[in-house]
């Protein structure tokens, strides 16, 4: 239990920042912890939106020390051992010499700090907990530790210290279950889990009642169930087979596609194969140039109904409630990263102006193995790389895979050569016969929605 010198205000004080308003959800955290002393003062401005830093948990759980144990304790002139932080030049030193001495803290195996990188979602637990551990405060068990829909994707390092700090109260998934464990958590977010801490911890625990062990690995154990658990109660987004649905199944479906869909397009123009699915496809479509104005003379957006307009606003007019979307290949080569988050944007606009549409991601399909276009920036193995984050999103954000490459390569997980329709030019576009494995995959495979 923490000292009794740590006291909370009776009052909350109004509009000590000038950029947090007094209504909003996190004005009393900020304006307790300001009384505290446990958030720094000298400006006017919080800037409660912008990624915190790994300095700022560092530091407010330095000052929640002091604040809790005054006068605190004295530090040795020992250095620290990290490269990228000096007692001359950085006014946190004296915060993560206090944390690394005290085991909330280690660093990176480069020696690195890195105390103006942003912090993580499960970093900040890391920190929470063991800050608990070295004070030995176990805080009351408020919560639960049922897994978080992605909980299999936080490090294993945090694992214990994710699942603690869901027990404690402390944190919570979003609207789809989600903890998004490397995600930037915001200054208001963080302030807001240093109040909860802070709020623990003025809250005695009675005896016999339960209490969150913080200590590392505690609760490693129970990830050996969470996997039936979380397939069990959450979605599952890669798509399995099922019995083959009917053609109606389609006629609310839109694809959003570049060139390697335009095949499919034709072909089920001509045969009414996906019954009265549409298609907004365009040649050189992409996940990045889908955001360019349609003003741009070099604008690559698809036409629906005799007007060029944005995926987004013709997916709206078309009242589609399945979208189906095969994009990437054309600007994968720009890197992975800035691929996925053009693609998620995208799809948040589709949403923001679709709610009820269900999103059906369509995986990149393989090149043939001697694509000339095949470089060290756009290859399979690239290919896999995106194909495996966007199932990973898919699954995070309630989103479903269709993993139609499966359809269309080879042994050697390579577009089979039969199927090409360019071989000699680039290696990935298909032929007739292509399509049909494709079609016979996608009716096979079809999300119950």
């Amino acid at each position: 239990m923490l000292s009794a010198t740590f006291i909370k205000s009776d009052e909350v004080s109004a509009s000590i920042f000038d950029d947090v308003n007094i209504n909003s959800w996190y004005n009393e955290a900020v304006s307790t912890l300001y009384d505290a002393d446990i958030l720094p003062k000298g400006s006017n401005m919080f800037y409660p939106d912008i990624d915190a830093q790994r300095k700022d948990m560092i530091l407010y759980l330095y000052n929640l020390d002091r604040a809790c144990y005054k006068p605190g304790e004295v530090l040795s002139d020992e250095p620290l051992p990290f490269t990228d932080i000096s007692e001359a030049d950085d006014i946190y030193y004296v915060s993560a010499k206090w944390a690394y001495k005290n085991g909330i803290v280690t660093g990176h195996p480069d020696g690195r700090l890195e105390p103006y990188g942003t912090c993580s979602r499960e970093a900040l637990c890391t920190m929470a907990m063991r800050y608990l551990t070295y004070r030995a405060i176990s805080p009351r068990a408020v919560g639960d530790t049922n897994p978080f829909r992605d909980s299999m994707s936080v490090g294993s390092y945090a694992r214990s210290f994710v699942t603690a700090s869901r027990l404690a109260g402390f944190v919570n998934g979003d609207d789809n279950g989600n903890f998004r464990p490397q995600d930037a958590i915001s200054r208001a977010e963080l302030a807001q889990i240093i109040f909860k801490m802070y709020m623990s911890a003025l809250d005695p625990v009675e005896d016999g009642a339960e209490v969150v062990k913080t200590t590392a690995g505690v609760y490693d154990s129970l990830y050996e169930g969470y996997p039936a658990y979380i397939e069990a109660n959450y979605h599952t987004a890669y798509v399995q087979e099922c019995a083959p649905v009917d053609l109606s199944y389609f006629d609310d479906a839109v694809f959003v596609g570049d060139s390697v869909s335009m095949s499919l397009q034709f072909y089920c123009a001509s045969t009414r194969a996906l019954g009265n699915a549409t298609f907004l496809c365009a040649g050189s479509l992409s996940p990045l140039n889908a955001h360019w104005p349609i003003s741009r003379a070099d604008s690559k957006h698809p036409v629906y109904k005799g007007e060029k307009l944005t995926v987004e606003d013709a997916v709206a007019k078309i009242g589609a409630k399945k979208v189906y979307m095969l994009l990437g290949i054309n600007s994968l080569s720009f890197g992975v990263d800035g691929c996925v988050n053009d693609m998620v944007l995208l799809i948040e606009k589709i949403k923001a102006k679709s709610p009820e549409a269900e999103i059906i991601i369509q995986s990149v399909t393989p090149m043939t193995s001697d694509s000339p276009i095949k470089g060290s920036k756009l290859n399979n193995t690239v290919i896999a790389q995106f194909n495996e984050r966007m199932l990973a999103l898919c699954q995070e954000r309630g989103w479903y895979y269709v993993d139609i490459a499966q359809a269309v390569y080879d042994e050697n997980k390579d577009l089979k050569r039969s199927y090409c329709s360019d071989p000699a030019a680039m290696g990935i576009h298909f032929n007739y016969e292509a399509d049909k494995a494709w079609i016979n995959y996608l009716i096979t495979h079809a999300p119950e929605i």
